[in-house]
């Protein structure tokens, strides 16, 4: 395992301190969103049924009761609902080391989760790769992404000449990572939105690098030609449609002494309930859930039990490939 300067180590806890205190604040959303769409009302009732009017999404209902349930908001006892005993406390602590334009960003995002309720299409659930690529151009501009793939460059020492392949490369990462790489490298980004594309294209192209590209495909579904020396796959693993597919294609991609760097929450590793992210990360249809660190780890080890890993912290895994 490299030897990461102290203020990388300061950095990722930046990072991992934040995804903590955010998980509160979805947690007192997801309360809010129970008052606002009168689920507690049916609760109190003692109601061994759930059929509320005005919620038509009958999906999305049951997703939120069962999130309730797993984070203590309701509870349900011999058939009945009712309110559980939910406790959250917020401290000092909690609001000196955090990226307050996360929390921001996913408080956008739960404010759409009543739309849901109303239909699975409602036009102002904003969070589908496709059509809302200017949303998500946004979000990939927060500050908390910038600070990941400052902790990426570091963790990788990214140089010109190197060639790197971005998984689920978004529309603000290319520029970042090919000027690092370029002009003696080569950069190769996948993103399964064609918007988001689009948009990474042409600030590349804008920016004369001819050395990067983005490709317009599912990664499962991609053919990926010659070896880099790294991949990068932050935030994209729970967006596969095949898992083990793309794994095996991350295992083949990596050339010998090269590098696989996820950025992820993995359930196994963090301190605090990922019920909520999983609850608001699911109104984007495309989110599959969150896999464990162990799960991860016994795939990829089919496709190349040689492989060596390094766990960096809770939310970073570096799995080198045997040169």
């Amino acid at each position: 395992m490299d030897n990461w300067e102290r203020s990388i180590d300061d950095r990722v806890s930046l990072l991992e301190d934040t995804l903590r205190v955010n998980s509160k604040n979805l947690a007192y959303n997801l309360f809010k969103l129970g008052m606002k769409i009168g689920v507690f009302s049916y609760a109190s009732n003692g109601k061994k049924s759930f059929s509320v009017p005005y919620i038509p999404n009958n999906e999305f209902l049951e997703k939120y009761l069962n999130a309730s349930k797993r984070i203590g908001l309701l509870r349900k006892k011999n058939g009945s609902y009712d309110i559980g005993y939910f406790r959250m406390n917020f401290n000092r602590r909690d609001f000196e080391n955090i990226i307050p334009e996360y929390i921001a960003m996913y408080d956008d995002i739960a404010a759409m989760a009543h739309y849901k309720a109303i239909s699975k299409d409602h036009p102002n659930v904003l969070m589908s790769f496709g059509k809302d690529a200017d949303v998500w151009d946004i979000f990939f501009s927060n500050p908390f992404c910038f600070v990941y793939r400052e902790i990426i460059k570091d963790i990788l020492k990214l140089k010109n000449g190197d060639r790197v392949l971005d998984v689920g490369c978004g529309s603000v990462a290319p520029v970042y990572f090919a000027e690092l790489v370029g002009p003696n490298g080569c950069y190769r980004g996948i993103e399964k939105s064609k918007g988001l594309a689009k948009i990474a294209n042409k600030r590349l192209r804008r920016r004369g690098m001819d050395w990067a590209q983005v490709k317009n495909i599912d990664f499962e579904k991609a053919s990926v030609f010659g070896r880099y020396d790294y991949i990068i796959c932050a935030w994209v693993i729970n967006y596969l449609d095949n898992i083990r597919k793309g794994l095996k294609s991350l295992v083949s991609s990596v050339s010998p002494g090269g590098k696989i760097v996820f950025f992820d929450i993995f359930p196994d590793l963090v301190d605090f309930d990922v019920t909520v992210y999983e609850f608001y990360n699911s109104l984007n249809k495309s989110f599959k859930g969150f896999i464990t660190s162990h799960e991860l780890l016994g795939t990829l080890s089919e496709f190349d039990p040689e492989l060596e890993v390094s766990h960096a912290s809770k939310t970073f895994l570096i799995i080198e490939k045997k040169a």
